[in-house]
């Protein structure tokens, strides 16, 4: 009894996608006062929110989230011991694993994980092993003995890290007694590059002769294995689409062929409209606008955005720390939408109003490349240097 009421226990309730990830996470509690003192009440509190773009975890309680490419959040020794930025327990850690705060193992959807002895707790259900991979033997060891190269998502079976969920899963329905048969069909599945640094040349032996020298007579794969897609990051600007207006706007192509990715990020009002014709009208919102690219045409879009004739300002194209990045901006893009609008203004004052071109200015300020763009800009930008709150 508390202040001349009971309180009954309370229920945390999870809410799940239909793939398995956790959406939300909430508080029930009902209140049950003593007779003649009022009626009973039920409260409901959020505790979490997650946001999930394909199969990772872009942005937690409004907040971005940017995984490496073995799925982890935070920075973690080889095997999945703490080192630096780790989130807390009960929440998604190394490796895509949930980090249980009772027993402090991890969970790999299957079996439970313990990172100090880098083992699974259960065996592998399959039985077996290759002489040609002695790791295959342990049907305890995590990612064949190597957390550097491979991934084990399910913890049944590695696959090679950063690989999509298609591939660990393909890879998992495959025998493991015979990993080069394994390699080999994948790769044929797939393609060679997308299992690079999974399967060693001992793995796949003489049946890799064999796949190449069949694909290339049936013209089915090329002889030389495709070098991996590489991620880019371009910036561009134009003239704002009003008579008479000197202004102009910004915004940002982001690409990632491994994940489908290739959108144009740009800020934008909540209502668009031409301040000629309406001028009493008001703006509304800062709001992210993600307008896809399809077959090189933009989907979407306010009015004169096509990066095909927009003057690109700057363009960087690289491996890892690039797709990074891309993945951290539309990160960041996604959870400013899900959070708090700041008010827009076409010529915004910074504290409480801002435009597009502090929505671009943020973003590049995040990856480091808000310099760059300032050095190429050249003309009048109104709202750049101005740092959105919340993006």
């Amino acid at each position: 009894m508390n202040g001349g009421s009971w309180s009954l226990g309370s229920e945390t309730v999870y809410f799940y996608s239909v793939a398995g990830q956790k959406l939300g996470t909430y508080k029930i509690q009902l209140n049950v006062p003593p007779p003649g003192y009022g009626n009973p009440s039920m409260s409901f509190g959020q505790l979490e929110t997650r946001v999930w773009f394909g199969s990772r975890l872009v942005a937690l309680n409004g907040n971005p989230v940017v995984p490496d490419r073995l799925g982890s959040n935070g920075k973690y020794y080889p095997y999945g011991e703490d080192r630096t930025g780790a989130p807390g327990n009960d929440e998604e850690r190394f490796a895509t694993y949930t980090r249980d705060s009772i027993s402090n193992l991890d969970y790999a959807m299957n079996p439970y994980y313990n990172n100090v002895s880098g083992h699974f707790l259960t065996a592998d259900p399959r039985s077996g092993g290759s002489v040609n991979n002695p790791a295959s033997w342990n049907r305890y060891a995590y990612a064949g003995s190597d957390p550097v190269g491979n991934m084990d998502p399910s913890g049944l079976d590695w696959c090679p890290a950063g690989a999509g969920s298609d591939i660990c899963e393909y890879m998992e329905g495959l025998p493991s007694d015979d990993p080069g048969g394994m390699c080999v069909e994948a790769a044929w599945t797939f393609g060679f590059s997308a299992i690079d640094g999974a399967c060693s040349g001992m793995e796949m032996g003489l049946g890799t002769v064999g796949l190449l020298a069949e694909a290339a007579m049936e013209g089915e794969m090329a002889q030389e294995p495709a070098p991996p897609p590489l991620c880019s990051i371009d910036v561009f600007t134009r003239g704002v689409p009003f008579e008479g207006s000197p202004a102009n706007h910004t915004y940002v192509e982001i690409s990632d062929p491994a994940l489908g990715i290739d959108d144009v990020l740009e800020g934008g009002p909540t209502n668009p409209h031409n301040p000629v014709s309406r001028k009493r009208a008001t703006w509304g919102n800062l709001i992210g606008y993600t307008d896809p690219i399809i077959n090189g045409t933009i989907t979407g879009g306010l009015k004169g955005t096509n990066p095909v004739t927009n003057r690109q300002l700057l363009s960087e194209t690289g491996g890892a720390d690039v797709c990074d990045n891309v993945s951290a901006l539309l990160g960041s893009v996604m959870a400013y939408n899900a959070g708090t609008l700041v008010n827009y203004a076409p010529l915004p004052n910074g504290s409480t109003t801002f435009n597009s071109n502090s929505f671009t200015y943020t973003l590049l300020n995040q990856i480091g490349l808000s310099g760059a763009a300032t050095t190429a800009l050249g003309t009048w930008t109104p709202g750049w240097g101005q740092l959105v709150p919340g993006l």
